[in-house]
């Protein structure tokens, strides 16, 4: 099939994605959902003066122009138009600040990072950002609120001086480094394997992570770490996914999920109660956005948390200042990207590829200038959260096994509308045969064609 075929269905199917899920009825209200984000922008640029909203107080820890920062990308992230004039006024604000803290700089990437094309002007900064964070890791890469550098050695980690760090400002270097990354800037595969190390060395027994080496497990701590391992898997792993050699189940990463299944909140923070709740919650959505998946265990995060959000928004559209507001936002306006992909999680070689639908959203991104999203789900959930996408892609590098209820609950989808697009991972001839078998049980009286080149 020629390149302006796939272009063009993907477009199609693009279109008609729902920006969020179908038939949820009194379960989920898509105008309540708008009308809080609606809100909450409107909240923020309340608070904004002349491009900034930090308020001439003096910032902390070298986080000058941090708070500023995160508000731009929360309404970037929400769909601000970077050519409306407060918005430019805020970038120029931020082009201009001085910033040597780990906070306030990760946060300029994603500001960056979120403007459309590799050609614009803030490009430059970008790119010095994100060379600032990758050296700024310490030797077992971590950072402290200024980062130090490799100079700062392992035993200078316990005291309180240049050597201390945390998982929090670890997250956030790490979070501005992906930025960047993704949006095409060099980060050599030494930096990536040394944060792997300080990740995997700092994870709790429990699966968990904790503010620092030692402590009890909690929840923005665990899904900062969980985030991370995904991200460092990606990109030290991506030529063995081609050639479907990775051991995909990661050790850190299972024992991270089986965490967050088993201690996931929507409410609160686990282990840490309402305290630094919506830091955990954009902690949540960067979990969601590195791995895909649509459900912890079977909690459909995103919907729990954004109805939590919902009900807890204050009258003045925010929940409680700005930072707090521009994390909830950010959290919020993951649903208004529409997702172009489901991906089948079911029991066999599903994800011998596990960055085809990531990779291929993001070139789809790319391409039509509109954001588009990808998840992964199973069979276990209900018909029509197989309808958050129109397609539904099924992988495999051997025979899958489905159930006649499978098969079947496969073939409803596909009656109400939905389409199934399959692939034999490394051209394995054992999935494709499979599957052939499976679309002939599911609609006897319809013989497969292959489609004409034009």
């Amino acid at each position: 099939m020629r390149w302006s075929m796939i272009l063009v269905l993907l477009a199609a199917a693009m279109w008609a994605c729902p920006a969020f899920a179908q038939d949820i009825q009194d379960e989920w209200d898509d105008k309540a959902l708008e009308e809080a984000i609606k809100r909450a922008v409107e909240y923020l640029w309340s608070q904004c003066a002349n491009g900034s909203w930090d308020g001439g107080g003096a910032a902390r820890n070298g986080n000058a122009g941090g708070r500023s920062a995160l508000c731009t990308y929360a309404l970037l992230a929400a769909g601000a138009d970077p050519q409306d004039p407060r918005i430019i006024a805020a970038l120029q604000y931020l082009a201009g600040v001085e910033m040597t803290g780990t906070y306030a700089r990760a946060l300029r990437a994603n500001v960056w990072s979120m403007l459309k094309g590799r050609k614009h002007k803030f490009r430059r900064i970008l790119r010095r950002d994100v060379n600032y964070l990758v050296k700024g890791a310490d030797a077992r890469g971590g950072y402290n609120y200024i980062p130090v550098g490799r100079r700062a050695s392992g035993s200078e980690r316990r005291g309180a001086n240049l050597g201390r760090y945390d998982n929090s400002n670890s997250q956030l270097g790490v979070l501005g480094v992906w930025a960047g990354s993704e949006n095409g800037v060099e980060v050599p595969m030494s930096y990536w394997r040394l944060i792997e190390r300080h990740w995997v060395q700092d994870q709790q027994r429990d699966g968990g992570w904790c503010y620092q080496q030692t402590g009890t497990s909690y929840g923005s701590m665990s899904v900062a770490g969980l985030a991370t391992m995904f991200i460092c898997f990606d990109a030290l792993y991506q030529d063995k996914f081609i050639r479907c050699r990775a051991k995909t189940d990661y050790t850190p990463i299972v024992k991270g999920l089986e965490w967050l299944d088993k201690n996931f909140s929507a409410t609160t923070n686990p282990g840490r109660g309402r305290a630094h709740y919506y830091y955990y919650l954009y902690g949540v959505e960067r979990v969601g956005l590195a791995s895909g998946y649509k459900y912890f265990g079977q909690k459909d995060w995103y919907k729990m948390g954004a109805t939590a959000l919902v009900h807890q928004q204050r009258g003045d559209g925010s929940w409680g200042g700005i930072v707090n507001t521009s994390f909830g936002l950010l959290f919020l306006a993951r649903g208004r990207h529409p997702i172009l992909f489901n991906k089948l999680n079911y029991p066999g070689t599903w994800n011998s590829r596990p960055r085809d639908c990531a990779n291929l959203t993001r070139w789809v991104t790319r391409k039509f200038e509109r954001p588009v999203n990808w998840q992964i789900v199973h069979l276990g959930a209900p018909v029509r959260d197989l309808h958050d996408a129109p397609i539904l892609y099924i992988s495999g590098a051997s025979a899958p096994r489905f159930t006649d209820e499978d098969v079947a609950k496969l073939r409803e989808f596909v009656l109400q509308g939905g389409v199934l697009f399959s692939e034999a991972a490394c051209n394995k001839a054992s999935f494709t045969l499979a599957m052939k078998k499976i679309y002939a049980k599911m609609f006897p009286a319809y013989e497969l064609k292959r489609l004409p080149l034009d």
